[in-house]
């Protein structure tokens, strides 16, 4: 039984599937005009744990993350300026597409390095203009519009439960993020279609009922869903800065035109933050995953990093943590691959029966494993489960007790639950040294055997300055880079 905490009901609910064996899930994607930085980036690691949790349970997942390519205004204290991306192709010099392309490119390259699934539909806003039109039109024949010279909006003072989402306090949270307009009828109205400026250049825009413009931000997501997952689905996703403003304007449009919520259960990640302050680009303290690597570390650490505190959490971003994180990371593989390292070692030998202890330690695991997955996605709770079993297995391993189906057994079941920690990759669980390193370990073999440890203990140590570690383990020598 899977709990989620859903920010509709600000309860930890029980998950019950709209169609038996089946997950829908809406991811709210990135408005491609910047790189994302290491905060954005937390809410897709967040999306795709979730959506492994149900596959581990074998249900089949489809899910959505759009992609922001027009309409998501840039707004400083409450004035609005432009359109990011045109705004981004103005300062760069650059075509629109260009800069939708290029950034689109970098979000998916970002994707595959945190080793995040694709999703089944990755859509993009401007090619649904159409069935944002279709939506308005819905809204105005019901009476939740209004015209103005700016474009048409929509009118919050018709739905009684405007505001109520999330359990916020709109007149304290998300203001500062609602741009001011004097065409405005109420200060929580938002706009559904804009009309191009006179003296404003875009390079998007559109043929609509009202006249030509383009579609405002909170349209899309309930366009795309609806088209892609139907009304109602079962889960929404996105950071908590969309609970106050987008997802309250998502969630008013469609209980407006359709009667219905869109999505059963709403879940948002927490933000990555620095000194205390939301890492963002307005403060210019952010970091992306190119800045990272080029400090040298691993993009899969970041990972770990943002699996070690539960999704609703704040993660205070530290170099130090992410070392740490690193660190472990480092410890899991050289693990994963002792093991590998061992089977390979014992498999010729007589094999002997799985010891009582190791298969306690093993369900013990599993169970701490599905225990917290199950409730709300404790990562740092099964993350710790995980460690705690390593620790235990490490000391039978360093004492030479481990035998070939042992070191299946326990590879085996860290690999299945990895399925949803997404930590491995087949080169991080598979040992295997090349040929020369190989050549050079059996001659150092030799001179041990032979008692000849100075000169092994030079190749020990001219291999290391190489960045090859050596370990005399009672399976033999086991070698890693660092």
């Amino acid at each position: 039984m899977v709990y989620l905490y859903n920010t509709l009901t600000l309860t930890k609910e029980k998950f019950k599937p709209l169609v038996r064996g089946q997950v829908r899930i809406y991811s709210c994607g990135p408005t491609v005009y910047d790189f994302p930085h290491i905060g954005n980036m937390r809410a897709y690691v967040f999306s795709d744990v979730l959506r492994r949790l149900f596959e581990y349970h074998n249900y089949k997942v489809i899910q959505v993350i759009n992609i922001t390519d027009v309409g998501h205004l840039l707004v400083e204290d409450g004035n609005i300026s432009q359109d990011k991306i045109e705004n981004s192709a103005r300062i760069q010099r650059k075509t629109v597409k260009e800069i939708i392309d290029f950034y689109t490119k970098v979000f998916l390259r970002y994707l595959n390095l945190l080793q995040i699934k694709k999703p089944t539909y990755m859509p993009f806003a401007s090619q649904h203009i159409s069935e944002q039109i279709k939506i308005i039109q819905i809204l105005e024949k019901k009476g939740y519009t209004y015209l103005t010279d700016e474009g048409v909006y929509f009118d919050t003072s018709k739905l009684k439960i405007y505001g109520s989402f999330g359990g916020i306090d709109l007149t304290k949270e998300g203001v500062s993020r609602l741009e001011k307009s004097s065409f405005k009828k109420n200060q929580f109205d938002f706009a559904l279609w804009r009309f191009s400026k006179p003296q404003e250049k875009r390079q998007q825009e559109w043929q609509s009922p009202w006249g030509i413009g383009f579609p405002g931000w909170h349209t899309e997501c309930l366009a795309m869903d609806k088209k892609y997952l139907g009304l109602p689905f079962d889960i929404h996703t996105g950071g908590v800065d969309h609970i106050s403003v987008h997802h309250q304007n998502e969630i008013a449009q469609a209980e407006s035109a359709f009667g219905v919520n869109p999505a059963r259960y709403w879940m948002h990640s927490e933000f990555v933050v620095v000194n205390e302050e939301k890492m963002s680009k307005s403060l210019k303290n952010f970091l992306t995953l190119d800045d990272i690597i080029k400090k040298g570390f691993e993009p899969l650490s970041l990972r770990l990093l943002y699996l070690q505190a539960h999704y609703r959490q704040k993660i205070n971003f530290t170099f130090e943590a992410l070392k740490a994180a690193q660190n472990s990371l480092q410890n899991l593989y050289r693990f994963m691959k002792k093991l590998s390292f061992i089977g390979s070692f014992t498999k010729s030998k007589a094999e002997k029966q799985i010891d009582l202890g190791i298969k306690t330690a093993v369900s013990s695991y599993k169970n701490i494993f599905q225990k917290s997955i199950d409730d709300d996605l404790n990562t740092p709770k099964a993350l710790a489960g995980l460690f705690d079993f390593i620790t235990e297995i490490e000391k039978k391993l360093t004492a030479g007790l481990l035998n070939f189906n042992e070191a299946k057994l326990i590879k085996g079941t860290i690999l299945k639950t990895d399925k949803v920690f997404g930590l491995f990759t087949k080169q991080e669980t598979i040992y295997s040294l090349p040929v020369e390193i190989e050549k050079i370990l059996s001659q150092r073999e030799k001179l041990r055997f032979a008692g000849n440890y100075e000169k092994a203990d030079k190749i020990r140590l001219k291999l290391l300055k190489q960045g090859w570690h050596i370990e005399d383990t009672k399976y033999g020598q086991f070698a890693y880079r660092s």
